[in-house]
């Protein structure tokens, strides 16, 4: 769900091509490092040393821009203006609002364009709730 929101957010907010590929593998494995942070690290600092041991560099998105997003998602008092960073931020935000999990409460909003998807959201969240399979429509080629 994050990376769907990732990619909305991140033509919403007019990224380029290559942009918007590196928004999407980031929101796609933000969360990789859940499992093993420890001494001291984030789980987004754990998920971009992951990152790195998993997948190889590809041409079509940029592992530095792409682990440097995953690095930082979680760490709030970092703000700075990379558009890849705020967009997977907003959209890990908009997935973390989901129903019985989070607080909804569009303040924690960054973005005009992430406020203006919470019902969006909030709507996809029930969906995938009540519908597991609707999964598939975003995951499956027809």
């Amino acid at each position: 769900k994050c990376a769907v929101l990732a990619f909305i957010l991140s033509n919403k907010v007019g990224a380029c091509e290559r942009q918007i590929k590196n928004t999407v593998y980031a929101a796609l494995y933000h969360d990789i490092g859940r499992t093993c942070h420890a001494n001291g690290k984030s789980h987004g600092q754990c998920g971009a040393e992951r990152m790195k041991t998993l997948f190889l560099p590809s041409k079509d998105w940029d592992m530095d821009i792409v682990c440097r997003a995953i690095a930082l998602h979680d760490m709030s008092q970092c703000m700075d203006a990379d558009m890849v960073l705020a967009v997977v931020r907003e959209a890990d935000c908009l997935d973390y609002m989901r129903l019985g999990f989070g607080v909804y409460d569009a303040s924690r909003l960054a973005m005009v364009e992430g406020r203006e998807m919470l019902r969006f959201a909030l709507e996809l969240n029930i969906a995938l709730y009540m519908f597991p399979s609707f999964n598939r429509y975003f995951s499956e080629e027809e």
